[in-house]
Formats: C-alpha cells, structure tokens, sequence
C-alpha cells in the first residue's frame, strides 16, 4: 500500500515535471521568437527611419552643398534651370542657337526632381524624372507663340536613376555621379534615341586659402538608338559627347560667390563616317553669381554668350537652382 502511494505521488510529480519542462520550453520558445521579432522591428524601423545624418565638415563649397542634397535619409531634390531669350529681346520665345545645337529652341523652365535616399553621409541615390515648361513667360502672359501643331506647352519626360557621391580629396572638394536615363522626350525619340548613361566627375579648390575657388566639370554621354543613321535624321544628333567645363568663382560672402566659367565640348555625331570623328561645338561661357539661400537651397543668375562669336544678339539671360525639400 505504501508502495502504490509512493508510485502515484511519484507519477504526479512527474507530471508536474513535465508540465514544467514542457511549459518552460514553450516559454523560452515564445521568449526568443519575441527577441527575434523585437531585432526585426527594430531593424526596419532604423531603415524606413528618416535619419539625418552628419555632413563632412570639409565640404564647404556651397554649390557641391546643395548638390549634394538634404542630410535626411530620404527627401526630394530638385535640380532646375531658365534657358532664356536673348538680352536684346526679353520677350523673344525663343534662345539664341547659333550653331543649331540639336534640342528644342523654345525657352523653358525645367530639369530634374525626385526621390532622393542617402545611403551615407557622403554617398546617394537618386530616382528623378525630367520636366520641361516651354515659353512660361509667354504662357503665364496669355501671349500666343507660333509652334508646330505637335509641339506640347509642357513635357515631363525621360526617369532617370543615378548615384552620386560628394568627397573630399586632399585640398580639393569632389562630386562624382553615374546615370541610367530612359528617353521619352517627343523631340529626342522622334531621332530614335531610346536611353542613355553617363558620367560626370566635379572638382573645386580653394586657391591657397583665398578667396578664390577654381574649379572643372569633366561630362561624359552615350546615346542609344533603335536603328541605325538614315537620310532624313537630325544629322546634328550625338551618337556620344564629352565636355570640359573650367571655372573660376570670388567669394563676396560666406554664401554669396561671383563666377564665371566656359563650356568646351566635343561630340561624336551619327551623320559621322567613324567613331572617332568628333565635332566640337561652339565654346560658350557664363557670368553671374551663386547664392545659398540656405544650405539645401542655391540660386545661380547669369548671362550666356558665345564666346567665338559674342553678341547681344546671342547673349542670353537665365538662372539655375539646385534645392532640396525635407
């Protein structure tokens, strides 16, 4: 009798061990899936998080500043400009093109916007679209202004992805950038062109701790097409182009620069017997100032001229903008 009274005390213990063993088991189970849960949330909070982040302290040029675009971890950057008329005709719907330049010839307001993600304080990645207001002034004023009944009052056109990155090298301030671009613009597909990639490498220096800041673009484009060259293209349409652009900028204030710069480029066109016959195009320069409104904001007013045959005829009034939204 004591024998089955210990059996049947030692049975429920037993079930009472068990019960423990497997509860316990359950709970450590629960407690780890709850931590690994816990590292996941945490994990994608930090990445959907809009982070801000630290800036380089030795970028200080205010022009690579605003390219370079908000320190938050996501936000939308713009990058547009004014081709305008000339100096002599400010209502003249047109921009000088003295060496027919392959593009559409009305003024406009446009460039690039989009999303922007930082991947770090240095590096980012854009996704952008191109838009296009041609004639504003005219459009805003009610004024009429002959076209080709095809020809559109406003265009938004040719996504685009890229990378760039804004560095420092030595004494120098660097921005390099790579793009993939999609065309859709009615003007540029009209010549077969479907898309497009790039590369562009920027350097500023300040001369000796002056006041000056010498600086050079290097650009580099190559074009793709759904079909080969045939009588009736745009001979004038670049198979792929490269371009140098030097200049030269005095600092007035901390943000405010006068400057000055010229455009040297060189295409390989399609109406052309071999890769390696390159054309250059007509040298152009710009004068004018580059303000920083804020550090995501900068503003640039400036004249454009030819400068092998300068005129004022030729010479025309515009701006561009580089600015950033949160």
């Amino acid at each position: 009798m004591k024998f089955a009274t210990r059996s049947v005390q030692g049975f429920r213990l037993g079930l009472v061990a068990l019960g423990f063993a497997v509860f316990g088991v359950g709970d450590l189970a629960r407690a780890a899936d709850e931590s690994v849960e816990s590292k996941t949330k945490i994990k994608i909070e930090e990445a959907i998080e809009n982070k801000k982040f630290r800036e380089d302290g030795r970028i200080t040029d205010i022009e690579l500043k605003a390219q370079a675009g908000s320190l938050s971890r996501y936000s939308l950057k713009f990058d547009l400009s004014y081709s305008g008329p000339p100096v002599d005709n400010l209502s003249d719907p047109q921009m000088p093109n003295p060496d027919n330049r392959p593009r559409p010839n009305r003024t406009s307001l446009g460039g690039l916007m989009g999303l922007r993600y930082r991947i770090t304080s240095a590096d980012a990645i854009n996704l952008s679209t191109g838009a296009r207001w041609f004639t504003p002034y005219h459009q805003v004023a009610g004024e009429r202004v002959e076209k080709r009944p095809t020809d559109k009052n406003y265009e938004i056109s040719n996504p685009q992805i890229s990378y760039d990155r804004t560095y420092a090298a030595g004494p120098t301030q660097m921005r390099s950038s790579v793009k993939a671009t999609f065309i859709t613009s009615d003007f540029y597909r009209e010549q077969a062109e479907n898309s497009s990639v790039g590369l562009s490498q920027g350097v500023k220096w300040t001369v000796m701790q002056s006041r000056f800041i010498v600086g050079n673009v290097f650009d580099f484009d190559y074009y793709f097409f759904d079909r080969e060259f045939r009588r009736g293209d745009a001979g004038n349409i670049s198979s792929y182009n490269f371009s140098l652009i030097p200049s030269l900028e005095y600092k007035l204030l901390d943000n405010l620069n006068l400057r000055a710069s010229s455009a040297w480029s060189f295409s390989q066109l399609r109406r052309a017997d071999n890769d390696w016959d390159w054309e250059s195009l007509q040298p152009s320069a710009r004068a004018g100032l580059g303000w920083a409104i804020t550090r995501d904001i900068y503003f640039s007013p400036y004249v454009s001229f030819f400068t092998m045959q300068p005129a004022i005829r030729t010479t025309s009034a515009s701006f561009s903008t580089v600015f950033s939204i949160f």
